[in-house]
C-alpha cells in the first residue's frame, strides 16, 4: 500500500532484531501501526513511506570529517547533554568519519559481515595502536558508541543511495524528546527503571491518544525488541507528528530543516524535538 495523498509520522529505534517503527497516521486519521525490519531501507523498499511523511531515528547522523574543527564536533550531541542533566549519559559520542573507515578496514568488516565480527576489545585494539594516534575529537567512541556503529553506517548508506531517505529522514533522540515533551525538565527515573519506563508512556499518552495501549500490544510479541527500544520508538513517533507543525532543533540556532529541501548529509549535525502541547 502506498500513502501518497496521506500523511504520517513515524518513530524508528535501534533493537537487536533490526529496527521497531511507530507509524502514526496524521492524515487521514487511522490506527496506529508498528512492526519491525532488518534494514530501515525495508520500509522505502516496501514503499510503505509517503513522499509528505516524516521519519525520526534515534541513530546519529552525519559524521564529523577531518576538516571539521573541535569546536564545531556535532554540537547537538553538546547541547544535548546540557539540557539532560543526570539523563547526559544516553548521548553517545561520535567518531570523525576517517576513524571510522580506518577501523572497518583494519578490522576487514564489510556490508555482509556477521555481527560476532563486530567486537568491541578488538576495535579498542585497533583505534589504541592507530599511527597517527586519535586525537582529541577523534577517538570519542565507547563501547555503547561503537555498538551502535553498524546501524550509524547502514543509515548513513540509506541517505547516500536514496534520495526519498534524504528528504524524509531526520535525526533525534528519545531522551531530548522526553526532555521537551516533559516541558523542558530531563526524566527523574531512567527508562529502565520501572518508574522511568510508566512516566515515559504516560507522558506519551498525554501527548498523543493511543500511544499507551500501542506500546503495551508492541510488548507483548516482538522477540528481539525490548520495551524500552518500543517506548523510544514512540517518543521519536510523537515527537514526529508535533515536528510536522512546530519543528525545533539542537543546535538552537538551526531551523526550517523540515519543511525546506535539505541534505542530512551535507550539513551541521542536528537532534530535532518539539515542543510540549499547551
Amino acid at each position: 500500500m502506498t500513502h501518497n495523498s496521506s500523511r504520517a509520522a513515524w518513530g524508528v529505534d535501534g533493537c537487536k532484531a533490526g529496527w521497531f517503527w511507530f507509524r502514526l497516521p496524521i492524515w487521514p486519521a487511522g490506527e496506529i501501526a508498528w512492526g519491525v525490519v532488518k534494514k530501515l531501507r525495508s520500509l522505502f523498499d516496501e514503499d510503505k513511506v509517503g513522499e509528505h511523511d516524516l521519519i525520526l531515528v534515534d541513530i546519529p547522523i552525519g559524521l564529523p570529517t577531518e576538516s571539521t574543527k573541535e569546536s564545531d564536533f556535532r554540537k547537538c550531541d553538546d547541547e544535548a547533554r546540557k539540557r539532560l542533566g543526570a539523563r547526559m549519559s544516553s548521548v553517545f559520542s561520535v567518531p570523525r568519519r576517517e576513524v571510522v573507515d580506518d577501523l572497518l578496514s583494519k578490522l576487514k568488516i564489510g556490508q555482509t559481515d556477521g555481527e560476532k565480527a563486530w567486537k568491541w576489545k578488538r576495535a579498542r585494539r585497533v583505534l589504541d595502536q592507530r599511527e597517527p594516534p586519535v586525537e582529541k575529537g577523534e577517538g570519542r567512541m565507547t563501547a555503547q558508541s561503537f555498538a551502535i556503529l553498524p546501524k550509524i553506517i547502514e543509515v548513513d548508506d540509506l541517505l547516500r543511495r536514496s534520495e526519498r531517505a534524504k528528504q524524509i529522514v531526520r535525526e533525534t533522540h528519545p531522551e531530548v524528546c522526553f526532555w521537551a515533551l516533559n516541558g523542558q525538565e530531563p526524566m527523574e527515573f531512567a527508562k529502565k527503571h520501572g518508574l522511568g519506563f510508566e512516566d515515559r508512556v504516560r507522558l506519551l499518552d498525554e501527548h498523543h491518544h493511543g500511544a499507551k495501549n500501542a506500546i503495551f500490544e508492541a510488548c507483548k510479541g516482538h522477540r528481539g525488541v525490548g520495551s524500552d527500544d518500543i517506548v523510544d520508538a514512540m517518543a521519536c513517533a510523537v515527537t514526529a507528528s508535533l515536528v510536522l507543525e512546530n519543528p525545533q532543533m539542537l543546535p538552537v540556532t538551526i531551523r526550517n530543516t523540515i519543511r525546506d529541501p535539505f541534505d542530512p548529509l551535507d550539513s551541521e549535525p542536528m537532534i530535532v524535538y518539539a515542543e510540549r502541547n499547551s
